[in-house]
């Protein structure tokens, strides 16, 4: 299915491959919130390559081979990220099969 973005969307995937851009840039640029260039920049994410330089340096969409390492080490810290959400659901998950007195649906990636 082919991802339609918004006009502010595009404005970001047009600025997020011509340079790095912080979120803070981002919301004045298009005069919106931070939550609002949260969501954006995650709807881009699903279709494009992009990097988020760790540490609030921003965002940028990799073009050449030369973000190969860059996006390298943004796919380790977003893969490390992902584990340590489930590895912190696991002391939940405990309490509601305790409560529930049968076993929470485990959820299961494949990607």
């Amino acid at each position: 299915m082919e991802t339609r973005f918004t006009t502010s969307e595009l404005d970001i995937i047009s600025i997020m491959k011509a340079r790095t851009v912080t979120r803070a840039q981002l919301c004045t640029l298009l005069g919106v919130g931070d939550r609002q260039a949260r969501e954006w920049v995650a709807r881009v994410k699903r279709t494009y390559p992009v990097i988020a330089s760790g540490h609030g340096k921003g965002y940028r969409i990799a073009t050449s081979p030369r973000d190969y390492e860059a996006a390298l080490q943004a796919l380790r810290a977003e893969r490390s990220k992902a584990i340590a959400i489930f590895e912190g659901q696991k002391a939940l998950r405990a309490f509601v099969n305790a409560q529930a007195g049968k076993p929470y649906e485990q959820l299961t990636l494949n990607f």
